[in-house]
This record gives structure tokens, sequence and C-alpha cells, in this order.
């Protein structure tokens, strides 16, 4: 698969080097749901939740699905076996279900006797896929970002360790909400080595930091920001320009094709 995003191949390059964290979180039990509407409110309370379809306590995967469960504390899990509620969501064998808010995506990994999955397998699946109104750029979830369906890219390069950090990310991440299945909010930290081609393609250098860069995967092109403050105003102003420049272009190329036709 050819990678459509040149802000993004650069990290995937060290993807072979990254090992999973060995910390463990206390453990927990997985949310039990007993119906649709069990379901319905638990997605609802979560930007991100990972749900186990298993029939019973014996089905395949089941018992890797609790120890990542274990591993993972802050992220909500939940288990499902009633019949209805598999009809409702096409679950018709052992599988683990990815749901988020960012996209509206549903990513599925179905578990049979032909198609087993191992804890770190597992937790690979989850982790790439694992994105949020405001998702942090890595090795791994670059890839669940070259995954998803939504084209365009809003960056925040920022330096972590600066004292306004919390801040800046927090009105960054309260404007992302907004842009809900059309844009996705990404946090590069600009202090990373690994990072710095990132910023290179954007013709940034650590004194123009922090700023704020959008990227099409259709149209490969990138805008950035005019310097100056970063706030919910600004970027909402940024963010609807620059859509409304994607809107219109794809609405004369509709139109010049039928009018070739």
């Amino acid at each position: 698969m050819a990678l459509r995003c040149p802000w993004v191949w650069p990290i995937l390059l060290l993807l072979p080097a990254l090992a999973r964290s060995k910390d463990q979180g206390s453990s927990r039990y997985p949310v039990k749901i007993a119906n649709t509407e069990e379901l319905r409110q638990f997605l609802e309370d979560s930007e991100l939740a990972v749900i186990g379809f298993f029939k019973d306590a014996n089905a395949t995967g089941t018992d890797v699905f609790m120890k990542v469960a274990s591993e993972l504390p802050d992220l909500p899990f939940a288990l499902c076996s009633e019949s209805d509620v598999w009809e409702r969501y096409n679950i018709n064998v052992s599988t683990v279900s990815i749901f988020r808010k960012v996209d509206d995506k549903h990513e599925a990994l179905e578990l049979h006797d032909g198609r087993t999955v191992d804890a770190e397998g597992l937790l690979r699946f989850i982790k790439i896929n694992e994105l949020y109104y405001l998702t942090e750029y890595n090795a791994v979830t670059a890839i669940g970002i070259f995954k998803s369906e939504v084209v365009n890219h809003l960056l925040l390069l920022a330096d972590k360790k600066s004292p306004d950090f919390a801040h800046l990310k927090k009105r960054f991440r309260d404007t992302a909400p907004d842009y809900q299945g059309r844009v996705l909010f990404i946090l590069v930290d600009a202090t990373l080595t690994s990072n710095a081609q990132v910023l290179s393609y954007f013709g940034l250098q650590s004194k123009d930091l922090p700023a704020v860069g959008l990227y099409n995967t259709i149209k490969d092109k990138k805008w950035l920001m005019p310097a100056g403050e970063i706030n919910r105003e600004r970027v909402q102003e940024f963010c609807n320009k620059v859509l409304a420049e994607l809107d219109e272009a794809s609405e004369k190329d509709e139109t010049e094709s039928k009018t070739e036709l």
C-alpha cells in the first residue's frame, strides 16, 4: 500500500524499533453489556471504547481480551454475549471492536478457529486504531492516522516542555469536536528528533513554534496558519477557510467532470 501522507512516513521507519510499554496498570474487569441500550450509552460516554463480543468465557480470544484489558486500565473495555446486540452490530463470530467518535469509525478484529491473536497482537490492534479528538503523533498512531478516512489533518506542532503547553493543548483539543468526521486534530511534539522531518515538511524551525498546519491527503497539499496566538477563534477561522477552499475546488472538479461527459 502506498503511503499518501508525506508528513507521516518518516516516523513509520522507526516502527520496527518500537517496543511496547511494559508498564502495567491496575487490573479491572470489563463492563458487562446486557442490551443495545447499555452499549449505546457506554459508547456515548467515551471518545473511544473497546468491546469484546464473545459468546462465553471459553470463546476464542476471551482470555487474551481480558489480559489486554487489565494492561490498559485507562481505556473503557466492555464484554457482550447478547445475541440481539450482536445482530444490531452485525457480529457473527468472536470479535474485538473499537468504536471511536473522532471519525465515527468502527474497527473490528474478528477471531475464530482459523484466526487467533496473542496479547501483543491485540494490543497492537488497539494502539494502531486509538484515535481521539486530539491524537498525539507517534510511530503507532501514525498508522491509524493514515488508515482513517478523514483526509484533513490539522497539526499542532509544539514544545511539550513549554510553560503554556497545557493551556495550548486544551484550547486546540476543545476545538476538535466541531470538526468531527472532517478533520483529525494531531499533536506533534517538536522536541523529538523523530519529528524533525515533520517540521521540515511545513518549512518550520524551532523558533517558529508553536505552529498549526493542515494537510489534505487527497490534494497532497499543505497550509500553514499565519503566525500569532493559537486560540479557538483563530484555529476555527483557519480550518473554515481551508475547508471552504477545498469544497470549492471539489465542486469545480465535479462541474468540469460533468461538462466533459
